[in-house]
């Protein structure tokens, strides 16, 4: 780049007009508008990049909680269902029990028996149905904490790999200092010469 701007200097025939004019884009700023021109455009897209992939990230943890919390949701209603079911049965073996007690006196202990082992049943059944909960929920969270790990992991992973693929702007910079630098330094050898 600097080849082609030294020799168009010495090819035109207004070789110190070029010259003026080289250090006045150089002196009134005119790098800030180089660089636009050089790498705008990638930083652009490494910007947009960045962007797009904050928004697939924060769009599947949406996706991911709503999720969760429609299948808890599920869980719930199922587990309501459930009990409701078993207390109904209870009441309906308890109120025939009774029944059958009031009908049959001398089965009377017998069917007490019978209702004291289904109350033993059903509290063994509820102690097995909350520890199957407890289970589930614990289960149903750790998935939940390891896609959120993996969610975060990816981003993590995905950012730094834009922030090494990004231009650096500070060595970009210098990069553009020591060409302002040298081009002053070819002008000045080129009046050495000419003079």
């Amino acid at each position: 780049m600097v080849k082609k701007v030294k020799s168009s200097n010495r090819a035109t025939s207004g070789g110190q007009a070029d010259e003026l004019s080289g250090r006045s884009l150089i002196s009134e700023g005119n790098l800030d508008q180089v660089r636009e021109i050089l790498f705008g455009a990638q930083l652009k897209e490494h910007d947009k990049r960045f962007a797009d992939l904050e928004n697939l990230i924060k769009t599947e943890l949406d996706h991911f909680q709503n999720d969760f919390q429609s299948r808890l949701g599920m869980l719930e209603d199922y587990i309501r269902s459930e009990v409701q079911s078993i207390s109904g049965k209870l009441k309906k073996e308890q109120t025939e029990r009774i029944a059958d007690t009031e009908r049959h006196d001398h089965h009377k202990q017998a069917t007490q028996q019978r209702l004291s082992d289904l109350e033993e049943q059903l509290d063994t059944s509820g102690r097995e149905m909350r520890e199957m909960i407890l289970k589930q929920c614990k289960n149903i969270t750790n998935t939940a904490e390891k896609n959120y790990e993996t969610l975060k992991n990816a981003l993590v992973e995905k950012a730094n790999e834009l922030h090494e693929a990004k231009t650096d702007r500070t060595a970009l910079a210098a990069m553009f200092s020591e060409m302002a630098i040298r081009l002053g330094l070819d002008l000045e050898d080129d009046k050495r010469e000419a003079g």
